[in-house]
């Protein structure tokens, strides 16, 4: 289902998909982050992914991965996504907090790509 909801949803751009996913998705796919990036997240609900544990919270690193220009994916690039309204003060241990709850290998190497892209990944609040 999450190759198939990408391919019909990405191009719709909406918050509604992001609500959609978090009351859908059971399991982790990588389509999810790809198709979340592009509906406008906010930092808000990145932080609350995170803190919903597995799979939103893997879901929520992947979707502010796919915002990084040539991550791999040409769909979600060409709308230059960002993660709204962040307040960037809060990133590093907001991030760091998940990386001692979920440590694997796979998260270490997602929060690594999502802080050395800060600034092209997230859109400051004003």
């Amino acid at each position: 289902m999450p190759i198939a909801a990408f391919t019909c949803l990405y191009r719709f751009r909406s918050s509604n998909i992001l609500d959609w996913i978090e009351s859908t998705c059971t399991i982790f796919n990588d389509n999810w982050g790809r198709l979340a990036a592009v509906c406008f997240p906010t930092w808000e609900r990145m932080k609350s992914w995170l803190n919903k544990g597995r799979p939103l919270s893997l879901i929520a690193l992947d979707t502010m991965a796919n915002c990084v220009k040539g991550y791999g994916d040409i769909y979600v690039e060409q709308f230059s996504p960002k993660i709204l309204g962040t307040e960037i003060s809060e990133v590093d241990q907001v991030l760091n907090e998940y990386f001692h709850i979920d440590g694997v290998p796979r998260v270490k190497m997602k929060l690594s790509r999502i802080m050395e892209n800060e600034k092209e990944i997230f859109e400051l609040n004003r």
